[in-house]
């Protein structure tokens, strides 16, 4: 449990958005058979990627990417090669977002940072 909650304090800010998440994938025969996947509305805190988060991301990625933070309670999940399973997809404003990192700030106030990218 969080020392501060402030999840209130965003209430006025949060905005509905589709996410698309999937189960596991199996191997069946040598060939991958991808999670079944479903549709499902969180709320979240919508806005720009600030310079800093670009930055961050293109170390790792492509610079003409559109990128976007979501802040929620919701917990996201990015892909897992291990477990099998592929990143949530955020639609937003009509586009989909891919689900790239996750950042768990319950104890900042009981939510978590999301950075997706466009696809």
């Amino acid at each position: 449990m969080s020392l501060l909650d402030i999840s209130d304090a965003f209430d006025d800010l949060l905005e509905p958005s589709a996410v698309t998440v999937s189960s596991p994938g199996t191997r069946d025969k040598g060939h991958w058979v991808p999670g079944v996947t479903a549709t499902v509305t969180v709320e979240a805190v919508v806005q720009p990627a600030s310079n800093e988060d670009i930055n961050t991301l293109n170390a790792q990625g492509d610079s003409t990417s559109v990128y976007k933070k979501f802040y929620s309670e919701h917990r996201f999940k990015t892909a897992d090669k291990v477990a099998g399973t592929e990143a949530d997809i955020i639609t937003y404003d009509g586009h989909q977002f891919k689900v790239l990192t996750v950042a768990n700030w319950a104890s900042l106030g009981n939510y978590h940072k999301i950075m997706a990218v466009r696809i």
